[in-house]
This record gives structure tokens, C-alpha cells and sequence, in this order.
């Protein structure tokens, strides 16, 4: 409590001594946990889910939207490491679609710029696009 009487204070966020890290506990001999990943099972083929319509869907700008593409190299990839099982299918998806959102943002810099003339005045303005 502060002198004031009102009841502020208390733990603060990062205060006191840091944590010892993994490999000084185990050196120091002291019982530490450990997160084990589970080892994949040994199958022999991978099937992967069938890529959803909206990930092929045709943009306005008439460009084909990547993200299906991305979807499947994301996909190979993490079995490449036997890691298919450890991610959900709709994390994969919204990378693939934000990703390929961020491409079309690239395109669109390289395109038009980061200024733009405003319609009636004339002045330079932040790109709208």
C-alpha cells in the first residue's frame, strides 16, 4: 500500500532475477522439462487436402491470385520435414493468403509508386492503391 493509503504497486512485468536457461540448469545438475515434439509415424504418402475454391479464385484486377500456389509449397515443404500433422490446415491457408496479399501490395508499390496526384488540386498525396 502506498502512504497515500491507496493500494497501488504490487508485481511488476520483467521485475526480479531472470531465468536460468535450459542449458546452465543442466549444467548446474538441476531437473529441468523439456518439450519434446511427438516423432512423426512413417507413412509412406502424403496426401494433401484439396486446396479450397476461394485460394483459386480469379482477382479483380484480372490477375490470378497465388495463393493456391503458395498453399502447396507450404504444404510439401512441412512434410519435407514431417511436420504435416503439427500444423492445421487453415493456418496454412491464411498464410498462403496473406502472403499472396502481400505480393499483390508489391506489385501494386512497383506499379504506381508511393504518391499519387490528388484529383483536384493537383498536390502530391499518399498512394490510395
Amino acid at each position: 500500500m502506498a502512504k497515500d493509503g491507496t493500494n497501488r504497486g504490487g508485481f511488476r512485468v520483467g521485475a526480479g532475477r531472470r531465468s536460468k536457461s535450459l542449458h546452465d540448469k543442466l549444467e548446474a545438475g538441476q531437473e529441468a522439462t523439456v518439450i519434446d515434439l511427438p516423432e512423426p509415424a512413417n507413412l509412406e504418402g502424403h496426401v494433401m487436402p484439396p486446396v479450397k475454391k476461394y485460394l483459386k479464385a480469379k482477382q479483380k484486377n484480372g490477375l490470378e491470385f497465388d495463393a493456391a500456389d503458395i498453399f502447396k509449397e507450404t504444404w510439401e515443404w512441412l512434410v519435407e520435414r514431417g511436420c504435416d500433422k503439427l500444423v492445421n490446415t487453415q493456418l496454412i491457408e491464411q498464410y498462403a493468403v496473406s502472403v499472396s496479399r502481400w505480393i499483390q501490395c508489391e506489385e501494386c508499390i512497383s506499379k504506381f509508386g508511393f504518391l499519387a496526384r490528388h484529383p483536384t488540386t493537383g498536390n502530391a498525396i499518399a498512394s490510395p492503391y
